[in-house]
């Protein structure tokens, strides 16, 4: 084989580094790029045993993941190259250390070249024909489509706290981003050269995000969460100066005159990932006069995913409805710009003749000129990609990738939290314990696998996977406790036993949403969204009756222990409450304050008191409400912005609460794009 396409070869098997692909018999093999990378390692340093916290370290590059994201990728190889791991030929598992790379290996050699003097010899009628045919083949305009070498990220923020909104300054020589790493989301400037210290510039504890360099340079722009609006510092630091009492993501106009900002800056929660959608962007001068509503999306659209200024000072690009829109500045009116898979942020090239925009895992470059087909740029694998920016010079593409931790713990008054289950790379939610407190379930999910429900003691210990679908929600428990209730794929009604056992109780003809199955497994409690997202009650056998008729929305519907009452969720005029009624719908009352928010979960076992997701200042927290009085306790106390927990469950019999706590860590990240 010639060295100008091939790096190393083993048994039919063609590694070729320098366009990231492995063809096997000539066929190309549909491997993520962390595979190629796994595997182009353990070839390069096969003279050795390579540990899992290496392997990790060099190809997730500081991205925290579990031994299940490599082992889920060393599975792949082995299944695309027909490797076995009971009797393997190429990768070899070395028990509690890594793996080993075994195969007979030897770098592809270059052909010979040919003679400088060469022998003519005259060419028969079918050789003619031949060099012809090869001739006129490279000769004649085609459209073979070559996939182009996906970018590599590299990492240039490294706080082991939460890292954001990377913004470049005028001459591209350092970005501006936000970072929790001091315990408050803080301003930083940090220079692209390595060998110049970063600056913080904010330093007031105010939870301030999304900064936004000005054009000239001199000032950065971002939001405040606890000044409730956005604001303007000095870009080497000093006195803050507020310009607007509300809204969030400001951007400036190139000419440094205006801002543009989302009108919705409420937070429940903070992912890199996380898009802070809202249906209003606004205008506001640099000196704070002129605020004015720029622009509304129709109310058939949905709401604004992201935007930012297009290069000509007058329009907005938009995304939203999954698609890409430029709105007028002056007169408001949207356009379609482009019908493209965009399901997060999107930036346009400096010059406007391309957009670069996530879809799921992905950066695309999407070409508004000729054929418009995207260009894939970049694979995040296990991570998303988020709040992209171009440089100004548009050679390089930062962006934000997350590493979520979730973990089970538990709290009861008088006694400090304690993790009880720590193992999950992902998510860890929805526990429920079993009628007699003796067993507790919950939700997982794991890079590279579907929705599973574990089961364990109530303390955490003896974990493990009882049965996996996609789309798993509502879980619950029957009354006698021998088997867990559950949703599946949106419109299936399903039990499974602790045995492992699983049964379809009902199959139910219509989509749903959130919602849990009766202990007696007669009835049904779920959410449907129509020209608002209700609570609705089926009995097997019957027709389904709406229990709440909001007009925003209601969901997420928990039954108490003897099924004779309901808590949910309610929104009315953007702020979200608990609200308590019987199971018919009746008796309908809310439990929540205003100016607060409640994500209420379980009921205690006398029914009296409920279990909620209480937020207050932005930061999230787990207390009861007394179901008659209205009476709260507060059981936890903590003061991180930006984590969240969620899903308190009530253990029979005790005082004891179970609830999934995560908070989110990550860096900003670079690709060149040139």
């Amino acid at each position: 084989m010639s060295a100008q396409s091939l790096d190393y070869q083993f048994d039919g098997v063609e590694v070729k580094s320098g366009a990231h692909a492995v063809l096997r018999d000539g066929k190309p093999l549909a491997l993520e790029p962390k595979a190629f990378r796994v595997l182009l390692y353990l070839i390069e340093n096969r003279d050795r045993a390579i540990g899992k916290d290496e392997l990790i370290e060099k190809v997730w590059e500081g991205v925290a993941v579990t031994d299940n994201a490599l082992s889920r990728i060393v599975a792949q190889l082995r299944k695309e190259l027909g490797d076995d791991a009971r009797q393997p030929r190429y990768i070899q598992t070395l028990p509690t250390l890594g793996y080993r790379f075994v195969a007979e290996l030897s770098p592809a050699t270059a052909p010979p070249q040919p003679s400088r003097q060469l022998r003519w010899k005259p060419l028969s009628a079918v050789s003619l024909l031949i060099v012809l045919s090869v001739v006129a083949r490279w000769s004649w305009p085609h459209h073979t489509v070559v996939a182009p070498t996906l970018a590599w990220a590299v990492q240039i923020t490294t706080s082991p706290g939460l890292d954001l909104n990377g913004s470049f300054n005028p001459d591209d020589s350092a970005l501006a981003y936000s970072s929790n790493r001091s315990g408050h989301f803080e301003i930083y400037r940090r220079p692209l050269n390595a060998r110049v210290r970063e600056r913080q510039v904010t330093s007031d504890g105010e939870e301030n995000l999304d900064p936004a360099w000005s054009p000239d340079g001199s000032s950065i722009a971002f939001y405040s969460v606890r000044r409730h609006g956005i604001c303007i510092v000095p870009a080497t630091g000093g006195e803050v100066r507020q310009i607007t009492k509300f809204g969030s993501q400001p951007v400036w106009s190139p000419d440094g005159q205006r801002i543009a900002f989302a009108g919705a800056s409420v937070l429940t929660g903070l992912l890199p990932a996380a898009i802070r959608r809202g249906s209003e962007i606004w205008m506001v001068a640099a000196d704070g006069s002129g605020l004015r509503r720029a622009i509304q999306a129709p109310p058939d659209t949905g709401e604004i995913h992201s935007f930012c200024w297009w290069s000509d000072g007058k329009r907005l690009l938009l995304t939203y409805r999954n698609a890409l829109y430029l709105g007028d500045a002056a007169s408001g009116k949207i356009e379609p710009l482009a019908d493209t898979p965009v399901n997060g942020y999107a930036t346009p090239a400096p010059d406007g003749q391309s957009v670069y925009y996530t879809n799921d895992k992905r950066i695309f470059r999407l070409p508004l000129s000729g054929d418009r087909k995207p260009v894939q740029l970049f694979d995040g694998d296990n991570t998303t990609p988020a709040l992209l920016s171009v440089s100004h010079a548009g050679n390089r593409l930062t962006f934000s990738r997350d590493a979520t931790h979730s973990e089970l713990w538990q709290a009861q008054p008088g006694a400090d939290p304690q993790p009880i289950f720590r193992d999950v790379s992902v998510r860890v939610l929805a526990p429920k314990f079993s009628p007699d407190g003796t067993k507790l379930a919950f939700l997982t999910s794991r890079y590279g696998s579907n929705w599973e429900i574990w089961l364990a003691n109530p303390d955490g210990s003896g974990a493990f996977a009882l049965t996996a679908a996609l789309g798993l929600s509502g879980l619950g428990w029957n009354a006698d406790g021998s088997a867990i209730l559950y949703f599946a794929s949106r419109s299936e009604l399903r039990r499974v036993s602790l045995s492992g056992v699983n049964e379809l109780l009902l199959k139910i003809s219509f989509p749903f949403g959130s919602g849990q199955i009766a202990p007696d497994e007669r009835s049904v409690i779920y959410t449907k969204a129509d020209k608002s997202t209700n609570i609705w009650k089926l009995t097997f056998g019957s027709q389904p009756r709406q229990l709440t008729f909001e007009k925003e929305y209601a969901g997420f519907p928990a039954i108490s222990a003897d099924g004779k009452w309901i808590v949910c969720d309610v929104k009315r005029s953007g702020a979200d409450y608990a609200m308590v009624m019987d199971i018919d719908g009746g008796q309908q009352r809310l439990l929540t304050p205003q100016g607060g928010a409640d994500y209420a979960y379980s009921f205690s076992n006398d029914d009296r008191h409920i279990a909620v997701a209480a937020k207050q200042n932005d930061v999230w927290n787990i207390a009861t409400i007394d179901r008659v009085t209205g009476e709260r306790k507060v059981l936890t106390h903590y003061t991180d912005f930006g984590a969240y927990v969620r899903y308190p469950a009530w253990r029979p019999h005790t005082e004891q609460l179970v609830y999934e706590k995560t908070s989110v860590a990550g860096n900003i990240y670079s690709i060149d794009i040139r």
